[in-house]
């Protein structure tokens, strides 16, 4: 039974589409920009949401001379955590191109303390807010947090937005095969 189970193939996870992502966004602006802006961030940065909700404000970096998009560094050396694979120091660009203004949204709206959280909600509370206003545009069947990570790889690859090889860079997949799973 062990080597038939090793036979079957790998489940490959639902993406959430991005149109559902925006209207969700949309729909909690109103109520909590924060966390309409931590959803867009999940979705085009491929991030985990634990690794998402531990980013700090000193997490976000400004454009500068030589890189013209704000960016976010992942598991600060200053920080407590590392990353699933034990990495630290990992840069995404958030060079979204449908989310153009995604970094300096980010820096309007986020709080100016270095140490302070960039988005004030623990995994938990922002996926009820996620599932809340899901039901509330009538999804029946509903996404999670974790769908984001599959979204944006998916959105991306489907637009042409980015190749095989920069999705899984950006997704810090180790191979192909773990990404061709997402």
């Amino acid at each position: 039974m062990a080597g038939w189970r090793k036979r079957q193939p790998s489940v490959t996870r639902p993406p959430v589409p991005a149109l559902l992502v925006y209207a969700v966004a949309g729909q909690l602006l109103e109520s909590n920009v924060l966390a309409a802006l931590c959803l867009l961030t999940f979705l085009s940065t491929y991030c985990r949401p634990t690794e998402g909700t531990r980013l700090c404000r000193r997490d976000l970096v400004a454009p500068g001379r030589s890189v013209q998009y704000y960016s976010l560094n992942l598991n600060a050396d200053e920080g407590e955590h590392a990353s699933k694979v034990n990495a630290r120091n990992e840069t995404l660009l958030l060079d979204d191109h449908e989310l153009p203004m995604l970094g300096a949204l980010l820096d309007r709206f986020c709080s100016r303390v270095p140490e302070a959280p960039l988005f004030p909600l623990s995994p938990a509370q922002l996926g009820n807010l996620f599932a809340k206003e899901q039901r509330n545009l009538g999804v029946t069947s509903l996404y999670n947090l974790r769908d984001l990570r599959h979204g944006g790889p998916s959105r991306d690859r489907a637009k042409k937005f980015r190749s095989i090889e920069e999705v899984r860079q950006r997704g810090r997949w180790a191979s192909l095969t773990t990404l061709r799973r997402h």
